[in-house]
């Protein structure tokens, strides 16, 4: 999996928690846990909802 498709698959997620629970976060902060180190990666926002 590349880090571009784990970022997708993050917000996917991310937006299917703020559908099925009472969680209304604007910001995740990502991180990139490699055996190189740990790294930041943009948050995601504006994550909004489509109901």
């Amino acid at each position: 999996m590349t880090v571009d498709q784990a970022v997708d698959l993050l917000r996917s997620c991310a937006k299917e928690i703020q559908k099925r629970f009472i969680v209304n976060l604007d910001r995740y902060c990502v991180r990139l846990v490699t055996k190189d180190g740990i790294s930041a990666l943009p948050d995601l926002t504006n994550l909004s909802v489509a109901t």
